[in-house]
């Protein structure tokens, strides 16, 4: 029961929180735990964003597609770490990457419904949360003005 706490003290959606609300967090909270081999996947470009996932130990790979599939990045995700959590609310509501296991990973996941209640009677998680989407929001609305890279590995190109 500890490492539960422990972990969840990890996360940014649970700091701050003091203990006697993570003991009735963890207490009434519904939470699912799902383990993953290398290569196996968490959760799929659009599939529909329902539960919240938690990286809790390992790496994910996590794929992002161009519109038109001509091409795609692959970036590493370490724990811990909350999996696209601004796709649970808003306008588009399914994952926007695919999130493959990298090593082993163990992830802890929470429904909709759950986050809804944790936001409706913990402060400290509404606002993590809150501050979470809006730290989300502002990188991404800072991407195009940031300047191209000059050089990719070894080789380079000019722009």
């Amino acid at each position: 029961m500890f490492q539960i706490y422990d972990k969840l003290l990890e996360l940014p959606l649970f700091l701050g929180i003091g203990a006697a609300d993570l003991a009735e967090i963890v207490s009434t909270t519904k939470f699912g735990f799902i383990k993953l081999k290398p290569k196996e996947t968490l959760v799929k470009e659009n599939d529909r964003g329902g539960r919240l996932y938690f990286l809790m130990d390992g790496k994910l790979l996590a794929e992002s597609c161009a519109d038109n599939h001509s091409y795609s990045v692959i970036e590493e995700v370490a724990a811990p770490t909350a999996i696209q959590p601004e796709r649970m609310f808003g306008l588009v509501q399914f994952y926007s990457k695919t999130f493959v296991a990298e090593t082993k990973c163990n992830i802890l996941y929470i429904d909709k419904s759950e986050v809804l209640n944790l936001a409706n009677n913990y402060l400290i998680f509404r606002l993590n949360f809150l501050n979470m989407l809006s730290t989300q929001a502002q990188r991404c609305s800072r991407l195009p003005c940031s300047s191209n890279p000059r050089t990719f590995g070894r080789s380079s190109f000019t722009l």
